[in-house]
């Protein structure tokens, strides 16, 4: 089988096995303090951001982060935990919230993945309120343009750690007259589309949508619905195997 064979073969359950997964900008399939995710100590590595590690537990009530992952790029950028698709597990009481902690944290913490863990709200444009969201130890993280890296890079080992800037780019000079046509209805699973203005990129897969979609939702699948205005890419031989440094 060629590689790109074994993309179509392979890119359906290998991306709809991270759904549940979390958000959070730079992370390209990372789990915080591990050694996982695409690039991670490789002589690339140091080139993106990439290093996800467990914010240290805040027990300030104003300004908490407990069980968060983040990522530095610059600025820290932390993950809400999928705190609007999460289910009705219990929220740690912020009047638990001392130093040293409360007893009834400190059962708490014992079993994290019981409870919501308040943390300020990752996305500033959003409003800097608190959120409670899921425990972010031993999960694996995405953005979404780290999510279709990921996936490739799984199937193919070529070393893919592009923009969303330079995959467009890359298409539209490659296939210039092809833009729209005939790479239009109907897409095809395996297919990639990048949203007007560049700020978001999708998998097809099966009628459907599967993406890394926010910090407040994590990696999804989603009806596909309406994609006006969205660049359609369906990978090529030569776009899978691309080296993209």
């Amino acid at each position: 089988m060629s590689i790109l064979d074994d993309y179509q073969d392979q890119l359906p359950e290998g991306a709809l096995r991270q759904v549940g997964a979390h958000y959070l900008w730079g992370a390209a399939g990372h789990m915080p303090e591990a050694t996982s995710g695409i690039l991670t100590g490789s002589a690339n590595a140091a080139r993106f951001a990439n290093r996800v590690h467990m914010r240290p537990n805040t027990v300030d009530r104003r300004n908490p982060y407990l069980f968060t992952a983040t990522c530095d790029s610059g600025t820290a950028h932390s993950c809400n935990g999928r705190n609007m698709t999460v289910g009705a597990r219990q929220q740690v009481n912020l009047q638990w919230l001392t130093n040293p902690a409360s007893p009834e944290l400190q059962t708490a913490m014992r079993n994290p993945e019981l409870w919501l863990w308040p943390r300020v709200n990752a996305e500033p444009r959003l409003g800097g309120h608190i959120v409670w969201g899921e425990h972010c130890q031993g999960v694996v993280h995405f953005n979404c343009i780290g999510f279709i890296n990921h996936c490739i890079w799984r199937i193919t080992h070529a070393i893919h750690r592009p923009s969303i800037q330079q995959i467009q780019r890359w298409w539209k000079h490659r296939y210039p007259s092809d833009i729209g046509t005939p790479f239009s209805l109907p897409y095809q699973t395996g297919d990639i589309l990048i949203g007007p203005g560049m700020e978001h990129i999708v998998f097809v897969v099966r009628g459907t949508k599967v993406h890394a979609k926010s910090t407040h939702f994590g990696v999804v699948q989603e009806p596909l619905g309406a994609s006006a205005g969205a660049l359609h890419v369906r990978p090529t031989l030569e776009f899978l195997t691309a080296l993209w440094f």
